[in-house]
This record gives structure tokens, C-alpha cells and sequence, in this order.
């Protein structure tokens, strides 16, 4: 486990990690994902998003 956990908004993910928001809240409906909240503004964490699309290789995005 890393102690140097990296976190993204879901609006971010296009940007970020090259899927959708609406991709993101699908995982997380799915639960292959956790969205945290803090206030009013939800966070990703990458190490849960890299273990969905590392598998995926250059598919993702195509």
C-alpha cells in the first residue's frame, strides 16, 4: 500500500485518467470505485481507478 495517495474530482477524470464523469459514477454505482465526500465536493481516489483501467492498457480512450 502507498502512503502517497493521489485523489481527483470526478469532473477531472476526462483530463485526469481519460474516462467520463458519468464513467466515474457508473464504478462507483457499480462499486468498483468509492466516492469520498468532504463537504460539499466529492474525491476519487486514483489507486482505486488505476485498478480498473491498468487491465485495460491502450483500449482505454480509443
Amino acid at each position: 500500500m502507498t502512503t502517497n495517495t493521489e485523489y481527483f474530482r470526478p469532473s477531472e477524470a476526462k483530463s485526469v485518467v481519460g474516462v467520463s464523469r458519468a464513467t466515474i459514477y457508473n464504478w462507483a454505482k457499480e462499486g468498483k470505485i468509492t466516492i469520498l465526500k468532504h463537504g460539499s465536493m466529492s474525491f476519487v481516489r486514483m489507486s482505486e481507478i488505476r485498478k480498473i483501467i491498468d487491465p485495460l492498457g491502450d483500449h482505454l480512450g480509443d
